[in-house]
C-alpha cells in the first residue's frame, strides 16, 4: 500500500507540472514577471524616460498567459510603427506585422528590426537603456534569453552599462543580441565586445551602423574568445577593404556558421583578404573553417576597383579554393556584384569540381547580368533553378 501511494505522488506531481516548472517555479516566475512590469514603469517616470511600447505589452501578454519574458525589445519608434495604416506602404505593412512579436520563441531565430516607416517623426521618444537593465539585475529576471535595441543611439556610458549587464549572472543568459541602428563609437564597441566573452552569445546582429575599420578589427579580436557565437550580421556597416581581413581571420578561427555582411564596400579587394584567410586555412589545416552561409550582395566586387577586371576574378579562384574543401558551406549570396562573364566562369568550374568529388549542392545567389548560358548553368549546378521546381509540379498534378 505504501508503494502504491508513493507512485500515486509521483504521477500526481508529473500532471501537476506545466512545461517543466512545478507550481512553485511558475508562481514565483509570474512574480517576478508583475514586479518587473512595476519597477520598470516607475523606474522610467523617475528618470523620465519613455517606456518601450513593445517590451511593455509584451510584459502584460505574459502575465496574462502566465508565461516568462524571454524576448524584450526597445525600439523608440514602435508606437509610430503601430499606427502606420495598413495601405500606406509595403514596409508600413511588414512593421504592423511584427508589431506583435513573440515573446516565448525560440532563441536560435532573432527578430529582424522592422524598416523604419515612411511617416516617422524626426522627433523620437526619449527612451533610456540604464532603467530596463537595472530593472532586468533588481528582479534578478533570468527569463530574458534576447535583447533587441533597435534604432535608438546609445552613448559610450549606455555600452559600459550594457557590457556589466552583459557580464552579469542575468546578463549572461542572453543568447541574441540585436544591436541595430545604435551608432556605437569605436571605444564602445571595444568595451562592449569584451564581455561578450563571459557571456553564452549565439547570434549576434550590428546591422545599420557606421563601424571603422579599428571598430571591426577590435570586435573580432574579441569575439575570438566567445565560443558559443555562431551567427554575426554587420549588414549596412560602411564597412571597406581593410575590415576584409579581421572577418576573414574571426571565422577562420571560431565556431562561426552565419555571417551576413551585405550592403558595404569590402570591393574586391576586401572580399579577397577575407576568402583568403578562409583557403588558407582549408588548405593547411585539419580544422576546416564551418561557415555554412556566407552573405556578400552588394559589396562592390566587380572590376571598377583596385585590380579592375581582373579583381573580381580573383575573387572566384580565391572563393573556389575554399569551396573546393569545405563540407560546411551551404549558401552563397553574391547578388548586386557585378562579378562578369570570366569571374562567373571560374565559380562554375568550382561547383562542378564539388559536383565530381562528391561534395553536397550549394546554393549560390548571383546578378543576372552576364552571359545567358553561364548564369543557366549556374544556377542548375547550384539546384536552384530546373529538376527540383519541375519534382514539386509534378506532384501536384498527380494530386
Amino acid at each position: 500500500m505504501p508503494k502504491k501511494k508513493k507512485g500515486g505522488k509521483k504521477k500526481g506531481g508529473k500532471k501537476g507540472k506545466k512545461k517543466g516548472q512545478n507550481d512553485e517555479e511558475r508562481l514565483e516566475m509570474i512574480k517576478k514577471t508583475k514586479d518587473l512590469l512595476k519597477l520598470y514603469t516607475s523606474t522610467c517616470a523617475k528618470e523620465e524616460s519613455s517606456t518601450g511600447t513593445y517590451l511593455v505589452s509584451s510584459l502584460k501578454e505574459c502575465i496574462e498567459e502566465e508565461k516568462p519574458l524571454s524576448k524584450a525589445i526597445l525600439d523608440p519608434l514602435a508606437s509610430q510603427r503601430m499606427t502606420v495604416a495598413p495601405s500606406s506602404s509595403s514596409k508600413g505593412v511588414v512593421a504592423k506585422k511584427r508589431s506583435s512579436p513573440s515573446v516565448t520563441g525560440p532563441a536560435t531565430a532573432p527578430e529582424v528590426a522592422p524598416a523604419v516607416p515612411a511617416v516617422a517623426s524626426t522627433m523620437s521618444p526619449k527612451i533610456k537603456l540604464k532603467p530596463l537593465l537595472r530593472c532586468f539585475g533588481e528582479v534578478k529576471y533570468h527569463y530574458i534569453r534576447c535583447l533587441h535595441l533597435w534604432y535608438m543611439p546609445l552613448a559610450e556610458e549606455d555600452l559600459v552599462s550594457l557590457a556589466l549587464f552583459m557580464a552579469s549572472p542575468v546578463g549572461t543568459q542572453i543568447r541574441v543580441l540585436d544591436l541595430t541602428g545604435n551608432y556605437p563609437t569605436t571605444w564602445g564597441i571595444k568595451r562592449l565586445s569584451r564581455s561578450f566573452v563571459k557571456s553564452q552569445l549565439v547570434h549576434l546582429t550590428l546591422d545599420y551602423n557606421r563601424l571603422s575599420a579599428d571598430a571591426v578589427d577590435v570586435l573580432c579580436q574579441n569575439l575570438k574568445d566567445c565560443l558559443t557565437l555562431l551567427s554575426l550580421n554587420l549588414n549596412y556597416c560602411h564597412m571597406t577593404p581593410e575590415c576584409g581581413e579581421p572577418l576573414g581571420l574571426l571565422i577562420s578561427a571560431s565556431q562561426i556558421r552565419h555571417l551576413g555582411i551585405q550592403g558595404n564596400t569590402l570591393q574586391s579587394r576586401g572580399v579577397q583578404a577575407l576568402l583568403s584567410c578562409l583557403a588558407v586555412v582549408a588548405e593547411t589545416s585539419e580544422s576546416m573553417p564551418l561557415l555554412g552561409k556566407l552573405y556578400l550582395q552588394d559589396n562592390e566586387i566587380d572590376g571598377c576597383g583596385r585590380g579592375g577586371v581582373f579583381a573580381p576574378i580573383m575573387c572566384m579562384q580565391i572563393l573556389g579554393r575554399w569551396l573546393a574543401r569545405s563540407k560546411s558551406i551551404e549558401e552563397v549570396r553574391l547578388e548586386g556584384n557585378l562579378i562578369g562573364d570570366a569571374a562567373a566562369r571560374e565559380l562554375m568550374l568550382t561547383l562542378q569540381q564539388r559536383k565530381e568529388i562528391g561534395l553536397p549542392a550549394i546554393k549560390v545567389g548571383l546578378t543576372n547580368r552576364m552571359c545567358t548560358d553561364v548564369f543557366s548553368q549556374l544556377m542548375e549546378l547550384t539546384g536552384t533553378a530546373g529538376g527540383k521546381k519541375k519534382g514539386k509540379g509534378k506532384k501536384k498534378k498527380k494530386k
